[in-house]
């Protein structure tokens, strides 16, 4: 007879929705969409519907994508915050009005918020150390924003592979920015401007990675024999450039999985008191030619 329910006028009478946000910074890449994919297995599974809003790496529009999902009346809200974020008054917010709320990937564990990532300060510490086994030792880094905890990590591991293995930290090597492809290649020409230029590139990311390599391309410099370059995420397109881009692989799938189900567990237990969890997930060094200097390296480890 083609009747279909109100599911609006059956959720207020309910007064649960079954439904959950999540905000994400940008569909650039794989990346988030593979998270996503995780989470919405999980969450359709259980009988929740997912709304999908991505900031662009804009904090107002981010506020205003909890501010829309909230008078959506979801449950619960699956964040990975935007570049720009310092102020988190709107996750706060939520939260007072007993929305429940997971971070992922891009998280502040002071908020007292359950959070999913992966264990980023290891993996950038492998990364650089790989590329000191090839032989580089003028190793820069092309880091991430600051106020996010993956630049803070990812730079931690850089500083102490290089001071593990007795090479200086050089400052004017180290080059935090917003991620943008535009400031990505302005800062690659800068490094190979140099006087003294790097002879490796350890990269926030992948965009940032092949963003230098095309620098470098359009340079003529040799890759890997006169600079070495490793990213960070394993985005897919790293597999089919030239060479083959080394990277530091995260289990992206998982992260939505494991985000999903945090959130659903506390969900399903809201009477109960539960721990706030902060769940880190291991990564994965895969080497390729775009490092591979000497014979020493297999193919991926």
């Amino acid at each position: 007879m083609e009747y279909y329910p109100n599911q609006l006028a059956y959720n207020l009478v309910k007064s649960k929705s079954r439904t959950i946000g999540i905000v994400v910074p940008l569909f650039f890449s794989t990346f988030f969409p593979s998270i996503i994919i995780g989470a919405q297995e999980v969450l359709s599974a259980a009988g929740y519907n997912l709304l999908i809003c991505q900031s662009n790496e804009d904090y107002n529009l981010e506020k205003k994508n909890i501010e829309t999902l909230l008078a959506s009346r979801v449950e619960g809200l699956l964040v990975s915050v935007s570049r720009e974020t310092n102020n988190y008054d709107h996750l706060l917010n939520a939260s007072k009005r007993g929305v429940e709320i997971v971070m992922f990937n891009r998280i502040n564990k002071d908020l007292g918020f359950s959070t999913v990532g992966v264990d980023d300060y290891n993996g950038a510490f492998n990364a650089v150390e790989h590329l000191i086994q090839q032989g580089y030792k003028r190793i820069a880094h092309l880091a991430g924003p600051q106020n996010l905890q993956i630049g803070k990590e990812r730079l931690r591991g850089y500083k102490d592979a290089l001071l593990k293995n007795n090479l200086p930290i050089l400052e004017d090597l180290i080059i935090p920015y917003d991620l943008t492809e535009e400031k990505a290649k302005i800062y690659s020409n800068h490094l190979l401007n140099m006087k003294k230029r790097p002879d490796a590139l350890f990269a926030i990311n992948d965009p940032t990675a092949i963003a230098f390599l095309l620098v470098a391309q359009e340079r003529g410099v040799k890759i890997p024999q006169e600079v070495g370059v490793i990213g960070f995420s394993y985005d897919p397109i790293s597999a089919f450039i030239p060479l083959g881009l080394s990277t530091v692989s995260q289990p992206t799938h998982q992260i939505g999985r494991e985000a999903a189900t945090i959130l659903l567990n506390r969900l399903q237990n809201k009477e109960s008191t539960l721990k706030i969890e902060h769940k880190v997930l291991n990564t994965e060094l895969v080497i390729r030619g775009s490092t591979k200097r000497t014979k020493k390296s297999e193919n991926t480890t």
